[in-house]
């Protein structure tokens, strides 16, 4: 228990020489909590203790007078976003100005708008069409551009693939990288990895063959997924409603499921006895 002033202090902790070794050697690469669950101390007792040793992991940049002036004088004629990018203007930060710190610090100091005022500020900004291509913002980094690849996912054959986007819609990649450089896949003929890859879409690893010698190696492969979805496609085709329904019957899906193997192991059968 340390003794203060000729009295001693209770629920005072005493700081020993290997506590703050270790609070210096390890702030950097610990949480408060963690430290604090450590040295077995109370969050707040390690914090305040951080902060009198100035151990900070970041420099925290701070509103001076003259921001705070400029907010108390213009905040009820200039909206939050406007001020911040003064503020981007005028006033240099590392980590730049927002609308979120703005209105935080209007908030913190009570700085209220009336209905009058924020309407005011809304027209002004509409008349200055400050509103007028904040859709196509919003949208700028989420729509693809032509070009652009991404990876979906084939659920009736349970196996991903590459689609690229094109000035007309999605297409598959394979097919439209084979066209770029040899023109459309013939007719009667199709595309085919040869690593059976589907994502590994070059030239090197497509093959151009005929529809029967695909049927054929589908029907040899052992890897080639017969799912619930696929069953069913078949099943009901082109019949979406009635897929669904299916869907809810594993029973059913298994029988024809059962088939299917069957006649492929039939198949495979003739084959070899060809």
């Amino acid at each position: 228990m340390p003794y203060k002033n000729g009295k001693y202090v209770y629920n005072e902790t005493v700081w020993t020489d290997d506590m703050l070794c270790f609070l210096k050697a390890n702030y950097q690469s610990m949480t408060n909590s963690e430290l604090a669950n450590a040295l077995n101390l109370r969050l707040t007792t390690t914090r305040t203790k951080l902060y009198e040793l100035g151990l900070k992991r970041m420099d925290l940049e701070y509103w001076n007078d003259d921001q705070i002036y400029f907010l108390k004088k213009f905040y009820k004629v200039l909206g939050d976003t406007e001020i911040a990018e003064l503020f981007n203007v005028f006033y240099n930060k590392n980590k730049g100005w927002r609308q979120k710190h703005v209105e935080k610090k209007r908030r913190y100091l009570q700085l209220k708008r009336t209905e009058i005022e924020k309407s005011e500020i809304k027209v002004r900004n509409v008349d200055m069409r400050r509103y007028a291509d904040s859709h196509w913002k919003c949208w700028e980094g989420r729509v693809l551009k032509v070009g652009d690849i991404r990876t979906w996912y084939d659920r009736d054959y349970n196996r991903p693939f590459k689609v690229i986007k094109t000035g007309s819609g999605f297409v598959h990649y394979g097919p439209w990288l084979f066209e770029q450089h040899f023109g459309p896949v013939p007719e009667g003929f199709v595309l085919r990895f040869l690593d059976e890859d589907t994502t590994n879409v070059t030239l090197e690893n497509l093959s151009l063959i005929t529809r029967a010698e695909n049927a054929m190696l589908n029907a040899a492969s052992s890897n080639m997924a017969l799912s619930d979805r696929y069953v069913a496609g078949l099943l009901a085709f082109k019949k979406p409603e009635l897929k669904k329904e299916l869907l809810k019957y594993p029973e059913l899906i298994e029988l024809k499921r059962n088939e299917l193997m069957l006649n492929r192991q039939i198949k495979k059968h003739e084959q070899r006895q060809n």
